[in-house]
């Protein structure tokens, strides 16, 4: 995660839907107010069932 403080974009792929929904939530939820921008944006973009937790 200290690698997506020090970028403005971050894609995963090849992940088990417990680790989408993982990246999702600490992603927006762990880091805020780091750099000072406020919250992050996330988006989640997802093509199946298995992909229910992370949206």
């Amino acid at each position: 995660m200290r690698l997506c403080m020090n970028v403005t974009t971050v894609l995963c792929c090849r992940m088990t839907p417990l680790q989408k929904a993982a990246v999702v939530r600490l992603v927006s939820h762990g880091l805020d107010g780091v750099g000072g921008g406020g919250r992050p944006v996330t988006a989640a973009v997802g093509d199946g069932g298995n992909d229910v937790a992370m949206l």
